[in-house]
């Protein structure tokens, strides 16, 4: 059985050039902070904002995707977990760190 909402789920691939590496970028952010995510077994990894806390999935020394939206996910609450995820994204532009958002259909009007 699935969960309420899965197929309104997205992500953000967020990377860099090959020479550079994205937990250093991410570092940058002026209004996300990159925290260990201290969930024993999950995503090393997140960036948090107003107690929101999205899980990044480290797939090469320059890319990541973001995975779980905390504590939304757990709510099956996706138009806020949406919400934050756009906040990244424009944060992420803003800082110059090139990211593609994934969507579903629904989320695409399709």
């Amino acid at each position: 059985m699935n969960a309420p909402n899965v197929n309104e789920m997205r992500n953000i691939i967020i990377y860099t050039n090959e020479d550079e590496n994205i937990i250093e970028r991410l570092k940058q952010l002026s209004d996300w902070k990159l925290k260990p995510l201290e969930i024993e077994g999950s995503f090393e990894y997140c960036l948090e904002k107003d107690g929101v806390k999205i899980a990044l999935s480290i797939d090469a020394k320059n890319v990541a995707i973001t995975a779980n939206i905390l504590p939304y996910d757990w709510e099956h609450d996706q138009e806020s977990a949406n919400n934050y995820l756009m906040e990244l994204s424009e944060s992420l532009d803003t800082a110059g760190i090139h990211n593609s958002i994934t969507a579903s259909d629904k989320d695409l009007g399709k």
